[in-house]
């Protein structure tokens, strides 16, 4: 019996789950840190504000990194699931595009961190307009799963649902039919 799915690839996905679930666990029980809860704003009386403005402590910084991380590997399993053994070439260019993927969410992430130890801003530094942990979030993050949609799309008839799947497909669905 042949299988839709690599089990290998399921495993994988379970495997990101996984830490992704604790991590959500843990930040419902965790009490929110004091600068995290709403107070009265001091000027505007239906206006609350919280935070110092502070990037979080470096728990909640490794807690983000983490969970970009491994939202970056289930996009890219996703993306191998449903493709075809014989599309080597796909495969291989999926797991490139979830590793560059992945190398610019730690451009990000390093970027941020240094923009947060804060101090004067001069020169503050800018890229395509934007400061540069902004710049590579819309730039960067927003913008590179569209490399992976482009793929999908012009690989779409001959990977994920060739023609022999097209058949077996309407096959079966005259045969739920006839019942």
């Amino acid at each position: 019996m042949t299988r839709d799915v690599d089990r290998r690839l399921l495993y994988a996905l379970l495997a990101a789950c996984i830490p992704l679930l604790i991590l959500l666990l843990i930040g419902i029980v965790s009490p929110p840190g004091p600068d995290l809860v709403p107070t009265p704003h001091p000027d505007f009386d239906p206006m609350l504000r919280s935070g110092s403005g502070a990037p979080g402590s470096s728990l909640l910084i490794a807690a983000g990194f983490v969970t970009g991380i491994l939202v970056i590997v289930m996009i890219g399993i996703c993306m191998l699931i449903g493709v075809r053994e014989t599309a080597k070439s796909l495969r291989r260019f999926v797991v490139a595009g979830t590793v560059v993927y992945m190398l610019v969410f730690c451009a990000l992430m390093l970027s941020y961190l240094e923009f947060s130890k804060g101090g004067p801003l001069e020169p503050f530094e800018t890229f395509g307009g934007f400061p540069v942990p902004s710049a590579w979030m819309l730039y960067g993050i927003w913008l590179f799963p569209w490399v992976f949609i482009i793929a999908f799309v012009v690989t779409f008839d001959d990977v994920y649902f060739p023609p022999e799947s097209d058949a077996r497909f309407r096959e079966l669905l005259r045969a739920k039919e006839r019942r």
